[in-house]
């Protein structure tokens, strides 16, 4: 194989990681179950993922199979101004990463 130019890199693919174990059942995802959506809101019903990595970071594991309930999510984003607005007309105290 050539050398690369100057002032190049030479890249490589990765090595193809082995196949992890087989994880036991994790939680049933909620069934039947889909969130209404006020205006400007998108609905997304309940699911399940896998959450977290047996081959990357120590933080991350373990690899979990999670079950999330159906929920409501904004189609845009929140600015500082409209959660403050919020927070003062619900009455609602932040959460302290919100802070």
């Amino acid at each position: 194989m050539p050398e690369p130019a100057p002032g190049t890199a030479e890249l490589h693919a990765a090595a193809p990681t082995p196949p992890a174990a087989p994880l036991p059942p994790g939680p049933a995802a909620p069934t039947g179950r889909t969130a209404t959506a006020p205006e400007g809101m998108v609905a997304l019903p309940s699911g399940r993922f896998m959450m977290g990595s047996n081959a990357h970071y120590p933080e991350e594991a373990p690899a979990r199979l999670v079950a999330v309930p159906a929920f409501a999510i904004d189609r845009h984003q929140v600015t500082n101004t409209q959660f403050a607005e919020f927070v003062a007309a619900t009455a609602t105290s932040p959460s302290p990463s919100a802070r």
